[in-house]
């Protein structure tokens, strides 16, 4: 019996060696889990200001690109953000994701909801008794070459007293205006039933995206859009788009023209400012 006690001991060492082996595994592996679960995390984000499903969009890539450029630079999620979802009952979004991920997540979102500045955009819709007197907007010597005018007229910077002139030689239309938030679009509608049948037939209108620049400068992206649905009408549609850069208060009028240069009516002025005197409502 003593002969074998040696290779007893030995044999037990091993076992016990091998034991210890598989507890460190053992304690490796746990140790890599609850890293992994430590390094895990969800959150629910809240916004004041912003539409959590137009955040939702803009996040992943989905806003329209007329849309996104509103936020500048155009974002997207960060690294380590596994998911994000929209909870709309909360106007909230709810990610997972890494901790570093969730972190730099809370960060962008802070960053992106803020409130906005907000525009009034004042508009006259003129029924010209002559439009010519805005002028000729171009001048077609040959109409039979097929020379595109330009489809939209822009008369900027008139002062107060040649708008009201304007407005003196014709007729006031409407008198719309919209308060826009920057960078977020709006349209202003003038709808018209010309035969009493309940239906609109005749419309046109403005819509808009307005930013606010440097120096307190304004950028408005104008599409004036008409149509006419009675059977003479020469053209059904029209849809133009034109961008404007104008100082706060200064007025432009805009029209359509006409094969042969002229004005056609309704004639458009705009005029715009940045709205410094409203309370910031937050989002519920």
């Amino acid at each position: 019996m003593g002969g074998n006690a040696p290779a007893n001991g030995r044999e037990i060492a091993e076992k016990g060696d091998a034991m210890m082996k598989r507890i460190a595994l053992i304690v490796t592996c746990l140790v890599a889990v609850l890293a992994g679960q430590a390094s895990a995390a969800e959150i629910t984000i809240p916004l004041r200001f912003e539409n959590a499903g137009e955040l939702h969009k803009l996040l992943t890539g989905e806003l329209p690109e007329w849309r996104a450029s509103a936020y500048e630079p155009t974002p997207g999620l960060p690294a380590g953000v596994e998911e994000i979802e929209v909870w709309a009952a909360e106007n909230a979004i709810h990610a997972t994701g890494t901790e570093a991920g969730i972190g730099a997540l809370r960060e962008l979102i802070a960053a992106l909801d803020v409130p906005r500045a907000q525009i009034e955009v004042a508009t006259i819709w003129l029924d010209l008794d002559d439009p010519s007197v805005l002028g000729q907007a171009l001048a077609v010597d040959e109409p039979e070459a097929h020379i595109a005018p330009p489809q939209i007229a822009v008369f900027p910077r008139m002062t107060a007293e040649e708008a009201a002139a304007l407005v003196a030689a014709g007729t006031v239309l409407n008198e719309p205006r919209i308060a826009l938030m920057d960078g977020m679009p709006g349209q202003i509608r003038f709808e018209m039933d010309t035969d009493d049948d309940g239906a609109d037939d005749v419309g046109t209108g403005l819509g808009c995206v307005a930013r606010v620049l440097p120096d307190d400068l304004l950028s408005l992206q104008m599409d004036l859009w008409t149509y006419d649905r009675r059977a003479e009408a020469d053209e059904p549609e029209t849809s133009l788009r034109v961008l404007l850069r104008l100082a706060e208060g200064e007025t432009v009028a805009l029209a359509r023209v006409g094969e042969d240069g002229a004005i056609l009516n309704p004639v458009h002025l705009v005029t715009a400012r940045i709205v410094r005197d409203r309370p910031v409502q937050a989002t519920d």
